[in-house]
C-alpha cells in the first residue's frame, strides 16, 4: 500500500510541476469547386465500305482513323469514308479527365440475325496523343478543352448480309 501511496504522490508532483511545453501555427485550408464538365459529339464513326466477307473477318478502326482488316474482306475506298467517334470535352483548365467507353457496340441492319458486334474500344485524347482513358483540360484554343477519338474492331460472319448498319452508345467523361 505504502508503494501504491508513493507511485501517486509521485505522479501527482510530476503533474504539478511539469513544465508544458507546446507550440502553434497557423495554416491555411483551401477549396477549389471545379465548373462542371461537359462533353459534345463532334463526329460519328463509321467503319466505311467493305465488301461481303466469305468467311468470318474483323476490321479495326484505329484512333487515327486508320482501318485495318482481317480475314476474307476488302476494304473499299468509295463513300461513306471510315472514321472514327470523335467528342470536344469543356471543363476547368489543367484537370484530368476520364473516359468511360461501353465493352461493346451492337450494330443492326434492322434484322437481329444480322447484328454485329464493335468490340475492343479504344479512345485517344489530344492532350495525350496514344490510346488511353485519361486526357488533360489542357489546352484548346480556350485553355480549358480537349478533344478525343474513339475506334474499336468491327467483327462480321461469314457471308455477314449487305446492308447498311447502325447503332448506338454512351460515352462518359468524367474528373479524375
Amino acid at each position: 500500500m505504502k508503494t501504491t501511496y508513493i507511485f501517486f504522490v509521485t505522479i501527482l508532483l510530476l503533474a504539478v510541476f511539469s513544465n508544458r511545453v507546446s507550440a502553434q501555427v497557423s495554416s491555411t485550408v483551401s477549396v477549389k469547386i471545379a465548373t462542371t464538365i461537359a462533353i459534345a459529339k463532334t463526329g460519328d464513326m463509321h467503319f466505311g465500305s467493305m465488301n461481303r466477307p466469305s468467311t468470318a473477318a474483323s476490321v479495326t478502326l484505329t484512333t487515327s482513323n486508320t482501318r485495318q482488316s482481317s480475314g476474307d474482306i476488302t476494304l473499299l475506298s468509295q463513300a461513306p469514308v471510315a472514321s472514327p467517334l470523335t467528342f470536344s470535352v469543356i471543363g476547368d483548365a489543367g484537370m484530368y479527365y476520364a473516359i468511360t467507353l461501353p465493352t461493346s457496340i451492337v450494330v443492326s441492319s434492322g434484322i437481329s440475325s444480322n447484328d454485329m458486334v464493335i468490340e475492343n474500344l479504344m479512345a485517344r485524347p489530344s492532350s495525350a496523343n496514344t490510346d488511353q482513358l485519361i486526357g488533360v483540360l489542357n489546352g484548346g484554343t480556350g485553355g480549358n478543352s480537349d478533344t478525343f477519338s474513339v475506334g474499336g474492331t468491327l467483327k462480321l460472319a461469314s457471308s455477314q448480309a449487305a446492308g447498311s448498319y447502325t447503332g448506338s452508345c454512351n460515352v462518359t467523361v468524367a474528373y479524375y
